[in-house]
């Protein structure tokens, strides 16, 4: 009887200290994600993040991105970056990550900054000479943004020690741009470009203001483990 107590008392132990090394390497990881495509308003962009879960319930994470395009009808280059940082919370963290779930759903907030130069490519109405006519004309715009974001989302861990994840959240929030142009050849067009309302609704990288700010965002990552 007490033989069969002590190998109890044993597997018991050894479980125990299996959950506790599980554990600290599962809080310790730090997991690395890249996204092929993000949808922020009017731009799209492609991003590379790592995260690290010093917390059951909390993680930092922290990401760049590069922008590099949007859906905008006009014909448009658009370049730049973006830089962005997020704490995380979460729910049931603290009951999931040791557990045999691989789901944990968060919420979180998100602070960040974006440099983006646009190039415009537009026909432009000419009145001259009792006569209008059409030129096909180019301008810059640049834009210095920041935002603040609420995010939901959910993370979701496979493969052996939960190496492998893909995490899908979408964000809403404000941002405020900061707006300035290259006009061609000295021309002032801003009350022009400005009093086009086709694009209020987005940040659109030419009007300045404040707006609301609109992710959506899928990742696909591994855990770096210890």
């Amino acid at each position: 009887m007490r033989k069969h107590f002590f190998t109890f008392l044993f597997v018991l132990i050894s479980i125990n200290l299996f959950a506790q090394a599980n554990k600290a390497t599962l809080l310790k990881s730090w997991p690395i994600s890249i996204t092929p495509l993000s949808i922020w308003d009017s731009d799209i962009s492609a991003s590379a993040g790592a995260e690290y879960r010093f917390h059951p319930s909390f993680a930092i994470r922290t990401a760049a991105d590069y922008i590099y395009g949007d859906y905008n009808a006009e014909s448009r280059k658009t370049s730049g970056i973006r830089l962005r940082q997020e704490l995380r919370y979460y729910i049931a963290g603290n009951k999931l990550i040791n557990s045999r779930a691989k789901a944990w759903p968060y919420i979180s907030v998100a602070l960040g900054n974006k440099w983006v130069n646009t190039k415009f490519s537009e026909w432009r109405y000419i009145y001259e000479n009792n006569n209008y006519y059409q030129r096909w004309q180019s301008f810059h715009s640049h834009n210095r943004e920041w935002y603040l974001m609420g995010r939901t989302g959910m993370q979701t861990a496979f493969g052996k020690q939960k190496r492998f994840l893909f995490d899908f959240s979408i964000g809403l929030g404000l941002s405020n741009n900061k707006i300035s142009f290259s006009f061609p050849d000295g021309d002032d067009m801003r009350a022009e470009v400005t009093g086009n309302n086709d694009y209020v609704e987005a940040s659109g990288n030419r009007y300045n203001g404040r707006f609301r700010a609109f992710n959506i965002e899928a990742c696909f990552g591994y855990r770096l483990l210890k």
